[in-house]
């Protein structure tokens, strides 16, 4: 009874309450081996994904002919890229049931990822057999046809792909691709017009846009993530028919994504939890207007004088501070869900506000986002009345009473490191108390605005729930503060004047569960100073290369931070790049803003 109630409530969202009840099974019949894979795949919709593979493992234990456990044990290794057993579980899935699409389909991706294009080829040709109106099955195969250079055959595929479903995203592009190859200009361009206008289901668009980038100097990362459309075992051994859907498409222009129910894991319907819902939002810089609709003249409206290229790929990129107040929660049992719409056209951020109902809305937001900010929370005010709006973030944290004496739909300001603060504030809502008083934040009383006591800043870092235990991005950041005091720049006033940091046995554990996620092992450590406690620094370079990691890596730090030992040990760790704050090549200069470096340094 408890499974079959944990396989509802997890079709209705409910993963907390879902995981509960598989438990509950498993206390009265521990050997109940489709409860214990039921369990995984409930685990691994919350992302927690090291769990899941445990649940799996246990089930395959007590039944070895449980088909649906090895196609989802497949998936959770695949999520981790470790390729190799994914695909050693995916072929096992298929000995014992050949009939699976799906494994047929995730074995090729998994094929096709390490350049095995002829055996990637005949995966996909097999799920096409077994399900011949598989869209994303047609997509890839032409994807890897055209690695093979045989655009005839590949445009085949994306036709019939298209057919099917004429909104699949990147079908059109790459088929515009394979007909310029064959000298088909007139008809590839035309299909290359019809990839820029071609809109789909704006909930796809959404999903797609609203996930961590993992963008780094031009660098694209993605995709590489399958998405976690899992299948259920059920109590007569029946298989459902959800496969994961994967694009590996290298000429389409992407953003990576995590696993699909990463950024919505656990919501709960109204009145089952008391715990307030919460939606976190990376707003656009402003209300972007859709192809062919005009500028938007609205106080939130772009700027006269706008300049995109000045929404780089760092501008895109989600906050790592939004992401580590969704893990305090998500590790406190709220139900969170994250949106990056960085670069969200505004009738879709409309659509996306309309559809989606919360107790409490986060925003954070930057100088460049700040009109970003003020629209959402006016959008949420219209369609969710009595919903708590609170904002953070450099911008708000620098200007606090100015932001809700501007934006009057925000009802709470967070200053600073939000991680404690924001906690306290869900306590206040959760127990029906009014949100004032609280240390760190900013408030409204009346048509006055109020500012709270000073948040002492947290000085065990490494309590703090890791992002990475929930969502995917390439940015780490292993310290707070900088030691020096350069008068243009705002660490102080987030980070307070003294520096904080994770212990390097910490930072190896961080970099562990980001890789796991990652399609490229690259990972940019965006600390103001990484470099600024030097053994620290030593002790990390040194763990890496004993453990044999493997990975590259840049960071931010400044000349007079480092010397030849320790660049000989990042470098050897597997750093690539480091970014040095200059600032100007003038001495003067150098000197009235407090740089305390020099050219010669420098050089």
């Amino acid at each position: 009874m408890d499974n079959s109630l944990g396989a509802f409530l997890k079709n209705q969202g409910q993963l907390t309450e879902a995981e509960a009840s598989y438990r509950r099974a498993l206390e009265i019949r521990p050997d109940y081996a489709e409860a214990h894979s039921n369990l995984g795949n409930t685990l691994q919709a919350q992302g927690r994904l090291a769990d899941a593979e445990a649940s799996y493992r246990r089930a395959l234990e007590l039944r070895p002919d449980l088909a649906q456990a090895h196609y989802n044990l497949g998936i959770t290794l695949q999520e981790q890229g470790r390729l190799t057993d994914a695909e050693a579980s995916h072929r096992r899935a298929l000995e014992i049931r050949p009939d699976l699409a799906g494994a047929n389909y995730n074995l090729g991706i998994i094929l096709q990822e390490q350049g095995r294009h002829s055996e990637a080829e005949a995966s996909y040709r097999r799920a096409l057999e077994i399900e011949p109106d598989y869209p994303e099955a047609h997509y890839n195969l032409g994807v890897t046809l055209q690695e093979q250079v045989r655009f005839a055959d590949a445009e085949a595929s994306y036709r019939r792909a298209l057919t099917i479903r004429p909104d699949l995203p990147g079908a059109r592009y790459n088929l515009g691709v394979t007909l310029r190859e064959q000298g088909q200009l007139d008809e590839a361009m035309a299909n290359f017009r019809l990839s820029l206008s071609a809109k789909g289901d704006w909930k796809e668009s959404l999903r797609r846009l609203t996930t961590p980038l993992v963008l780094h100097t031009h660098l694209e990362m993605g995709p590489r993530y399958p998405a976690a459309n899992l299948v259920e075992a059920r109590d007569q051994d029946t298989t459902s028919k959800e496969q994961v859907n994967h694009f590996t498409a290298p000429t389409v222009p992407a953003v990576a994504r995590p696993e699909s129910h990463s950024l919505e894991a656990g919501q709960a319907e109204s009145g089952i939890s008391k715990k307030p819902r919460i939606i976190l939002i990376y707003p656009p810089p402003w209300q972007i207007p859709s192809l062919g609709d005009p500028l938007l003249e609205t106080p939130f409206g772009p700027p006269r004088d706008r300049n995109d290229r000045d929404l780089d790929e760092g501008f895109q990129t989600i906050t790592y501070g939004l992401l580590t107040l969704a893990a305090q929660a998500k590790r406190a049992g709220h139900d969170v869900r994250v949106y990056n719409l960085s670069t969200c056209p505004w009738r879709d951020v409309v659509a996306l506000i309309a559809e989606t109902e919360a107790d409490v809305y986060g925003i954070s937001a930057f100088s460049g986002n700040r009109r970003g900010m003020g629209a959402v929370a006016a959008l949420i005010r219209q369609h969710h009345p009595q919903a708590h709006i609170t904002a953070g973030g450099p911008f708000v944290t620098a200007l606090p009473l100015d932001t809700l004496r501007y934006f009057r739909d925000i009802d709470t300001a967070v200053i600073g490191e939000g991680e404690t603060t924001f906690m306290e504030l869900l306590d206040c809502l959760e127990l029906g108390r009014p949100a004032v008083g609280i240390p760190g934040t900013a408030w409204r009383n009346g048509e006055e605005v109020t500012i709270g006591p000073m948040r002492q800043r947290i000085d065990d870092l490494d309590a703090l729930a890791s992002p990475f235990d929930y969502f995917t991005s390439h940015m780490v950041i292993t310290s707070r503060g900088c030691p020096s005091k350069c008068t243009f720049c705002g660490s102080s006033t987030t980070w307070g004047n003294k520096l904080r940091f994770h212990s390097a046995g910490n930072c190896l554990d961080t970099f562990t569960k980001a890789l796991a996620r990652l399609p490229i092992p690259f990972i940019a450590i965006k600390d103001d100073t990484f470099t600024a406690y030097r053994l620290r620094t030593i002790a990390i370079c040194d763990s890496i290369i004993e453990k044999k990691m493997n990975f590259m890596w840049s960071c931010d730090t400044r000349a007079d931070s480092l010397d030849d030992e320790l660049l000989c040990k990042m470098r050897l760790a597997g750093c690539q790049m480091i970014s040095l704050g200059v600032e100007s090549g003038s001495p003067q200069i150098l000197e009235t803003i407090h740089k305390q470096t020099s050219p010669e340094t420098v050089l």
